[in-house]
């Protein structure tokens, strides 16, 4: 079986191949094995965010997509709110809503599973929806949504509350 370090584990970039004891030896006996290998930065990384995964509460608190995985719809419409309020305090160049969403666990090939969360929707007034995306793709950090019914959707479960204020910042000035 083959995953991804940093997606759902939470931990550094790193392709991990797990099996029989069998398969991984003659894995390891292939040449490109050498070439392929990761650094001992990658594999201290990976130990660390193995042995949170020890205590349960522990992992939670630290890895950030467990923490967004676990995230409870009322504290997400609270989030969502919260975003909403910064942000029409400082441009009243859209329409904003916060409404339910659906989201996607993962990503890459087969994101399966979903999650019921909130959103905050921006429907700008004075550009169209595509202008506003690509002006927010190309802000100093990048603020990346989904485009549903023309409007912007902005996803809260996986935005840091602390981020709120340079997030609403930015929006105000390009919008």
């Amino acid at each position: 079986v083959c995953f991804s370090g940093d997606k759902l584990l939470g931990g550094p970039q790193a392709g991990i191949i797990v099996g029989r004891k069998k398969w991984i030896e003659k894995m390891k006996k292939h040449p490109l094995t050498r070439a392929l290998r990761v650094d001992k930065f990658t594999v201290t990384a990976l130990e660390m965010v193995l042995l949170d995964y020890l205590d349960e509460e522990r992992a939670v608190k630290k890895i950030p997509v467990l923490k967004m995985i676990r995230e409870s719809k009322e504290a997400l419409k609270k989030k969502a709110e919260a975003l909403k309020e910064q942000v029409e305090s400082l441009s009243g160049a859209a329409d904003f809503a916060v409404l339910p969403c659906e989201e996607q666990i993962g990503g890459g090939s087969l994101p399966l599973e979903r999650l019921q969360g909130y959103a905050l929707v921006i429907r700008p007034k004075r550009i169209s929806v595509p202008e506003l995306e690509e002006k927010m793709r190309h802000l100093p950090v990048p603020i990346i949504g989904r485009t549903i019914e023309n409007a912007v959707w902005l996803d809260v479960r996986t935005m840091f509350e602390e981020d709120f204020g340079p997030v609403s910042q930015m929006l105000g000035e390009i919008l």
